[in-house]
């Protein structure tokens, strides 16, 4: 599996989430579960709970300070330490993300992440473990969770599917509710840059107007090309970003999941409109600041 962006990594047990205990930048640095530290509005102090993939090495890197997850002692034993270390490239900082849940050290296919004897309370050990026979065990199940920077952080929407940027139309007609198309450039202008207000699930422009992302209602038309228009509590204008990579309207509804979609080919200058959830990349979206 391929992730892009900053993201936290949670128990299925717990909801707690993948920690760097104490925000030590040592070598050795023991990795606990925690509570999810969104609330905090220092983007510092949540650092040590982001993490980055490379699917191409299979490391997990750790947004404060660079360091890999990684297997203390650098072979495979049954409560093995994980740790954040510096890049060694060795198989105990490789790590593959599984469809059922697990991840799966390089070490070998039967060990995994695993929660110290299953224990729930906050900074519980994160150890290598056996798979368990018959399936793994909740506390050696895990969901990636994507990071969005919830307090005035501005940052970028990129598409899954060709890493283009979401941007409202330079040169749109009508000046009062820019549409939404992808480009292939990032050049720091406020048309490309994005916050999120966890309040209301609005999601504003960057730009002077402060706009929010719009499903306009069109009659007769289902898949209305999204636009931007004065901010309002309105399902039309309230987003939710899943872990799936999806950003999902307001108005969606019970079995119907509607998202943000790039229309026709897909590359550049391509509108983004309303759609129904088909799990096709062109519907994936990922965070990043640059």
């Amino acid at each position: 599996m391929d992730f892009k962006g900053y993201f936290y990594i949670m128990s299925r047990q717990t909801g707690m989430v993948l920690d760097v205990r104490g925000s030590n930048h040592s070598d050795n640095a023991p990795i606990i579960i925690w509570q999810l530290k969104s609330e905090e509005k220092e983007e510092r102090k949540r650092l040590n709970q982001l993490w980055k993939y490379n699917s191409e090495t299979g490391e997990l890197e750790s947004r404060m300070n660079g360091h890999r997850l990684d297997v203390a002692g650098g072979y495979a034993h049954s409560g093995a330490e994980i740790v954040n270390n510096p890049a060694n490239y060795s198989p105990s900082q490789k790590w593959y993300f599984k469809p059922d849940g697990t991840i799966e050290s390089g070490l070998g296919d039967m060990w995994v992440l695993d929660v110290k004897g299953g224990h729930t309370e906050p900074r519980t050990s994160v150890i290598l473990h056996q798979r368990q026979e018959g399936g793994p065990s909740i506390s050696q199940q895990w969901d990636v969770v994507p990071y969005v920077p919830m307090f005035g952080e501005f940052f970028y929407i990129r598409s899954n599917l060709n890493n283009c940027y979401l941007q409202i139309m330079c040169g749109s007609e009508d000046k009062t509710i820019p549409s939404l198309y992808i480009v292939d450039k990032a050049d720091g202008s406020p048309d490309q840059l994005w916050k999120y207000d966890k309040e209301t699930r609005a999601i504003h422009t960057g730009n002077a107007n402060d706009y929010a992302l719009d499903v306009p209602s069109e009659e007769g038309n289902p898949f209305p090309s999204i636009v931007t228009k004065p901010p309002k509590r309105s399902a039309r204008q309230a987003w939710t970003f899943e872990k799936d990579g999806s950003i999902v309207s307001g108005l969606s509804g019970l079995g119907k999941k509607m998202v943000l979609n790039i229309r026709g080919s897909g590359g550049a200058l391509s509108p983004v409109i309303l759609y129904d959830w088909n799990s096709g990349e062109n519907q994936k979206w990922y965070i990043s600041a640059k």
